[in-house]
């Protein structure tokens, strides 16, 4: 039950970053793929952090540890997807898709992870 809740979520805040990062990039013209993302990260881990401490996990009490120990666990994440981003997009001059979409798949694998077993448990 709980993967399948964190899945749920999960697609919410991945939905959450790629539409934000495709929309500052494709609709409005943003020209630094790192930075887009960056913005991509940060509205997908709000969606995240809501949905799993309100549902997934069902955690009460202790809300200022959760969301510090939540904040420096999607910081290790934020800082990974912005290296890959700047490393293969803006230096490589690859699609920023590529990165994004290997990114997409494995911060769902770390962030569970990471929630399951230390920010949520």
């Amino acid at each position: 039950m709980q993967g399948g809740r964190f899945a749920v979520v999960g697609v919410a805040a991945t939905l959450t970053h790629f539409l934000t990062v495709v929309g500052l990039i494709d609709v409005l013209g943003f020209p630094i793929a790192s930075i887009a993302n960056a913005f991509g990260v940060l509205t997908g881990s709000a969606v995240s952090y809501i949905g799993n401490y309100f549902w997934t996990f069902r955690r009460g009490g202790a809300h200022l540890v959760r969301v510090t120990r939540f904040a420096v666990a999607y910081g290790v994440v934020f800082s990974l997807n912005g290296v890959v981003m700047l490393l293969v997009a803006d230096i490589g001059g690859i699609s920023y898709r590529i990165p994004l979409a290997l990114m997409l798949v494995a911060t769902p694998i770390m962030t569970f992870l990471l929630n399951r077993f230390w920010v949520f448990a």
